[in-house]
């Protein structure tokens, strides 16, 4: 219903030793049909380039939405006699997922040239991973 299994499932058929199908995984992430409007740094960053390009403003975003969603979490259970605290740190965790969501997008975004990325392309060279090799 909601995709075509066969043209975006992460793997691919082929023919084995005795003519019986076998799949293959392919190292798909996921399918961009937006076209980079600025300079590629790397094509699909992984998990630690990403993380290791954050800027300070995404930290800040993180910081920000975590304490936020923590007080707002504290607010919302003082009313019930011992729910102030477990109800802050549940939102806490919640607050911190998002904002990490966030600046994983903003950092992947500006690797991959989606989004301006003009002091990454002055630190990194293009098509070079940054972190790893």
């Amino acid at each position: 219903f909601f995709f075509n299994r066969q043209s975006r499932c992460a793997a691919r058929q082929k023919r084995g030793k005795f003519g019986t199908l076998q799949r293959q995984r392919v190292g798909v992430m996921g399918i961009i049909l937006d076209q980079p409007k600025y300079t590629v740094i790397d094509p699909a960053p992984g998990f630690v380039a990403t993380f290791g390009n954050l800027s300070l403003s995404e930290v800040g975003i993180i910081v920000g939405s975590t304490i936020g969603s923590a007080a707002y979490g504290c607010l919302a259970g003082k009313g019930i006699r011992g729910m102030a605290g477990p109800s802050a740190g549940m939102a806490g965790v919640i607050g911190l997922l998002g904002g990490m969501g966030i600046a994983y997008q903003n950092s992947a975004g500006r690797l991959m040239g989606l989004k301006p990325n003009a002091n990454e392309v002055a630190k990194y060279s293009p098509y070079k991973r940054p972190f790893i090799e």
